[in-house]
């Protein structure tokens, strides 16, 4: 566990160097030296890692290294970081085409599930067309980040209206939600002085009363 630990926190740490980090790897993966299943103390397994690093034949490599009992966990875990598999290939820091062949690939052998990390990304920046493709593989809308945000929540704070419309009136997003400090998406909107956010949840809310 130790050696995991520490080889799956270098591979996210080196990400830049990825020529390096397949030619490392690819040996400890076909002796198995390295079982792509293993995690380290925030539960990101050498799958997950290799994922990130962005390499599609790799990846393949490995995926055919996972116990095949375990492949369909592995596929679709969420992490303490808030990343599963397909948080991580859409983050990707790739060309488009390489990072949608990942994609396709993941979902083809079964990864289903979004953690908030990929979400969390693209919210902030305002893409509803991927917050739209990332929330059909979403079993949440109420899960809170680390920094104790629903999805709502970071969408008022961040000011972005389609979002903000898009969660309350496709997903039917509670806009009441409190986290554990009491605080709802209303009060973000409003510390944050998105008057427009902020006037259409308060509407939201007392049209609900």
């Amino acid at each position: 566990m130790a050696l995991t630990k520490h080889v799956v926190d270098f591979v996210l740490k080196h990400l830049e160097q990825r020529n390096y980090l397949v030619k490392f790897l690819s040996p400890l993966i076909k002796d198995s030296v390295i079982l792509p299943e293993e995690e380290n103390d925030d539960g990101t397994s050498f799958f997950a890692a290799f994922v990130s690093i962005g390499n599609l034949v790799f990846l393949t490599e490995a995926y055919s290294k996972l116990n095949p009992v375990k492949r369909k966990d592995v596929l679709n875990k969420v992490d303490r970081t808030g990343a599963s598999v397909l948080d991580r290939a859409y983050l990707l820091s790739v060309d488009e085409a390489d990072r949608e062949k990942i994609i396709q690939f993941l979902q083809s052998q079964g990864a289903e599930i979004i953690g908030y990390k990929a979400l969390n990304h693209f919210i902030e920046r305002g893409n509803l067309a991927i917050v739209e493709t990332l929330c059909r593989h979403c079993t949440d809308f109420s899960a809170c980040n680390k920094s104790g945000k629903t999805l709502l929540m970071l969408a008022a704070k961040t000011g972005q209206m389609e979002i903000v419309r898009y969660l309350v009136e496709e997903l039917a997003v509670n806009p009441r939600e409190k986290n554990k400090e009491g605080e709802t998406a209303v009060d973000f909107a409003q510390t944050m002085e998105h008057k427009e956010v902020y006037e259409y949840l308060k509407k939201k809310i007392s049209d609900t009363l």
